[in-house]
């Protein structure tokens, strides 16, 4: 259910790692980032102001899950059940 890999799990600088997300960022993207991983912290700042600067919000991933029950295709694209 993510479209951008941040890959910070291969400890890229934290520019690296600001590049790939902004670069691949769209309208809709989720970026997939650990906690655990090294230069995530310090790329966060850059992140954050790269994908604001092309206009995007930043959104919790609760707010993208509707409410009620659903469930997801197969393009991982998610769908209310009618009752």
């Amino acid at each position: 259910m993510t479209d951008v890999d941040s890959l910070d799990w291969k400890d890229p600088t934290p520019e690296q790692m600001t590049k790939t997300v902004v670069d691949k960022v769209r309208d809709g993207s989720i970026v997939l980032m650990h906690n655990g991983a090294k230069n995530t912290p310090a790329a966060l700042p850059g992140i954050i102001k790269g994908i604001k600067d092309k206009g995007y919000e930043i959104v919790l991933i609760k707010d993208l899950i509707p409410e009620g029950d659903y469930y997801t295709d197969v393009q991982g694209e998610l769908h209310l059940m009618k009752n």
